[in-house]
Formats: structure tokens, C-alpha cells, sequence
């Protein structure tokens, strides 16, 4: 094994210290998740899980697509800086497994020619 991946003790204490710190980020996300389905809960009504199909196109459409933004003044823009966010997003979480998986690369996964258009795409909105 090179001396290179081969991790001091302090190495080991790092990836601990920031594996509990990113465990409590977790939790904290977590209780949030928690209370804002208590707070919806709360609403009236039936929980409606007819029409999946129809439900499923109208988030792609209106939510990836952002169909009702794009048409407001300035909606062109809000599309790019949402699509932007979402793909250094991907980024981020590769660094995040990587920290703790140093082998890791989203190009295992989706292909070599897959990963290096997100590495373009991450240059152009980054």
C-alpha cells in the first residue's frame, strides 16, 4: 500500500470528529423532516393518492421543469440558478462519500461520458 493512503491517527480522529458532526446535521435534519410532517398533518382533508401518474408528470413539469416560474419576469434566470444549485449539488455529495469512501467517483455508476457532461456542466454553472 503507498505511504500516501495510509491514514495517521490524527487522520482517524478527523474522520471520526466529522462523521459525528455530520451524524448530528442528519439528526438535526431529521427533527426538522419530523416536524414539518407533524405540522402538515394538522391540515384537513383526505390524503389524496389517486392519479400517481398525473401527480408524477406535474411535479416534473412544475417543479424540474419550473413551467410556471419561467413565465414571470425574471423566471429564465430563477430556472438556470435552480438547475445550478441542483447540479453542484451532486458535487458537493460526491465530496461528502469521499470523505469517508476515498475510492468513490460517481463515474463508477453513470458511466464515464455521463460523469465528465456533469463535470462540464458543474464548470458552467460553478
Amino acid at each position: 500500500m503507498d505511504s500516501f493512503l495510509q491514514l495517521s491517527n490524527a487522520h482517524y480522529l478527523l474522520r471520526v470528529v466529522l462523521g459525528v458532526i455530520g451524524l448530528a446535521g442528519f439528526a438535526l435534519a431529521a427533527r426538522t423532516v419530523f416536524w414539518l410532517l407533524k405540522y402538515i398533518s394538522w391540515g384537513q382533508g383526505d390524503l389524496r393518492t389517486d392519479q400517481i401518474p398525473t401527480r408524477l408528470k406535474n411535479v416534473v413539469v412544475n417543479v424540474l421543469g419550473q413551467s410556471r416560474v419561467i413565465l414571470e419576469p425574471g423566471g429564465v434566470l430563477h430556472l438556470f440558478i435552480f438547475w445550478g444549485f441542483l447540479i453542484l449539488q451532486l458535487e458537493t455529495i460526491e465530496y461528502l462519500i469521499r470523505a469517508f469512501a476515498w475510492n468513490f467517483r460517481f463515474s463508477d455508476y453513470i458511466g464515464r461520458g455521463t460523469y465528465d457532461f456533469l463535470l462540464f456542466l458543474q464548470d458552467i454553472f460553478g
